[in-house]
């Protein structure tokens, strides 16, 4: 048989097959699990398949309990010869528990004030596949991260980096790798993991916070834009009533530019620093992503959870919008009572 002759089946009555020729020039159909076996045993290299998801989820022990089950049914119909499992937690404290295996996992102490970081869960097994006597080793790989205990972890850690930045260095949510031989057997394990991430209590902010924050970066240029423009205007209006035509008084002309741009220019700069901070304040809300195995993660969960259903953010950026709009205001007031001649 000649690998490097092999045609894939098209006829449509089994997808999973390929045509070889033998030695005498026969043609042979031979399973997809029987070529990549012969490819690992001459190789020695593995496959790998993933699965990475970055959506907000409130993963409980229970949740865990089920992907166990999954995980262990899936696997169920192959011969399999050997098999480990061990399930690591990570805490925000930067220690870590090892357990050799889901049950003893199980027994973990929920009293506990620690928070959950992450939970590494690690399996690993060997079959022997039909039509084969070879053993072929599979590894499946599952990290959990609990955001909001990242979170608090990275901003005690590097305070003042914008809440956008620490998005980006989080990572997904749950993260698989499956290491494999036979795709067909690490297709039934993918499938099963899918189907349990679809069962997870998945968290998501309304449609106007994401559209804000997927516009939050213009936050400072628009205010600082308005800022510039009310100013300007107000200076503009207020140009016949102190510089008087056709005899001005240059004294006052100088005080009267010299002052407008000075208003005008902190005007500016502050309405982009308190855009500054409202950038930060919409890109800080966040949907709870949480694992809850301890009680110090159901009380981080809930504090996540009370901070992100509270409207106190928006309520700031709101108040600070009017804020701006009256202290621009104020300014074309201002100018207009200093340069006053009765």
């Amino acid at each position: 048989m000649n690998p490097s002759n092999a045609v894939v089946n098209d006829d449509g009555a089994d997808s999973n097959v390929v045509v070889v020729d033998d030695t005498s020039g026969a043609k042979q159909e031979v399973s997809w699990g029987v070529v990549q076996g012969l490819y690992n045993q001459l190789t020695g290299k593995r496959e790998e398949l993933g699965i990475t998801k970055a959506e907000a989820f409130v993963i409980g022990l229970s949740d865990l309990t089920q992907l166990h089950h999954k995980i262990t049914h899936a696997i169920e119909p192959f011969t399999v010869r050997s098999q480990s499992e061990s399930v690591t937690v990570f805490f925000t404290d930067d220690d870590k528990e090892r357990f050799s295996s889901f049950d003893r996992f199980s027994a973990l102490n929920i009293g506990s004030k620690r928070k959950t970081e992450s939970v590494l869960l690690q399996y690993e097994f060997a079959v022997t596949p039909s039509k084969s006597r070879e053993l072929q080793s599979y590894k499946i790989s599952i990290r959990l991260v609990s955001r909001a205990a990242l979170t608090q972890k990275m901003r005690s850690q590097m305070a003042g980096v914008p809440a956008s930045f620490l998005r980006l260095l989080q990572g997904g949510s749950v993260v698989v790798t499956i290491t494999y031989v036979d795709y067909a057997l690490a297709r039934s394990i993918k499938s099963a993991i899918d189907e349990w991430i679809g069962t997870l209590d998945e968290r998501k902010l309304s449609k106007w916070t994401t559209l804000l924050q997927r516009h939050s970066h213009q936050v400072p240029r628009v205010m600082g834009a308005l800022a510039l423009t009310v100013g300007v205007f107000s200076a503009y209006s207020a140009v016949p009533m102190f510089v008087p035509n056709p005899q001005p008084n240059y004294q006052t002309l100088v005080r009267f530019s010299l002052l407008c741009v000075a208003l005008i220019v902190g005007g500016v700069q502050l309405a982009r620093w308190i855009g500054d901070f409202a950038e930060e304040a919409l890109d800080a809300i966040s949907p709870c992503s949480a694992i809850i195995l301890t009680d110090g993660d159901e009380k981080l969960a809930a504090l996540h959870e009370k901070a992100a259903k509270s409207s106190v953010r928006t309520s700031i950026f709101t108040g600070i919008c009017s804020g701006v709009a009256s202290v621009l205001t104020k300014f074309g007031l201002t100018l207009l009572a200093i340069f006053h001649v009765p």
